[in-house]
């Protein structure tokens, strides 16, 4: 059985865990991650936890700290970056919010970490970007990685590098253009242990960073099944991760 076929599997409704749907969870993943006290690995700062529901009025918005994120803590890409107080109050996105904050995520690909899940918008801290790594771990051994260089929108992906755990090139999905190779991080040992100790109570799950532009490591999410189970894969790679499931 190939890894996509073996994901969907692991996150069907019969074998979802408990711990999984937690750690699925935008909120509760943070404290997951801040549990085990790694000295490497910021924590986004969480500014606010408004509920299910923000108000336009009632609220004073010039208070915070722009620019900042208004998120959803139950699925992928729910989330506004808001550059300043107008951003952040303006019908169009409370309206967008209010409408994330009704979807059931868990019923697009039958993902069901994603249900169940008690939904909060809330604010985050904003965090300058500059590449998101991201280590596939198979039973808590950091195995493969994507090295994936943002945009200034902080949404798009300009292009990825895909590497083995020793830093060393390794092209196993066809989708993602490469841009030029960049030297292995200096706290990337480090990190690879730290990232050990995070997935070490799962079969697979895809740990994720943020590393801003002064190159501080920041936690991102725990990623129970990428692409929804479809990721296109080069060659025979689908069965070759397959394997070490």
């Amino acid at each position: 059985m190939g890894f996509n076929e073996r994901i969907k599997e692991l996150v069907s409704e019969k074998n979802i865990t408990d711990l999984k749907r937690d750690c699925t969870d935008k909120l509760k993943a943070k404290d997951y991650v801040s549990k085990f006290n790694l000295p490497l690995i910021n924590i986004p700062k969480v500014i606010k936890v408004i509920g299910k529901k923000i108000e336009l009025y009632g609220s004073d918005w010039t208070k915070y700290k722009f620019p900042l994120y208004i998120k959803c803590n139950h699925g992928w890409r729910y989330q506004i970056l808001c550059k300043n107080f107008l951003d952040l109050c303006n019908e169009h996105n409370i309206s967008k919010m209010n409408n994330f904050i009704h979807c059931n995520f868990y019923k697009k690909h039958g993902e069901y970490q994603y249900s169940n899940i008690d939904k909060k918008i809330y604010l985050e801290e904003f965090i300058e970007i500059d590449t998101l790594m991201q280590f596939y771990c198979f039973h808590g051994e950091p195995t493969f990685l994507e090295n994936i260089k943002k945009a200034k929108d902080h949404y798009t992906s300009i292009c990825c590098n895909e590497y083995n755990i020793k830093y060393e090139e390794f092209k196993f999905t066809k989708c993602i253009k490469n841009y030029n190779l960049t030297p292995k991080p200096d706290f990337y040992d480090e990190l690879v242990e730290d990232t050990k100790i995070i997935s070490k109570d799962f079969d697979f799950v895809r740990v994720d960073y943020y590393v801003d532009v002064n190159g501080k490591v920041y936690f991102s999410e725990l990623t129970f099944s990428p692409g929804a189970g479809g990721i296109q894969f080069k060659d025979d790679m689908n069965e070759y991760f397959g394997k070490l499931l």
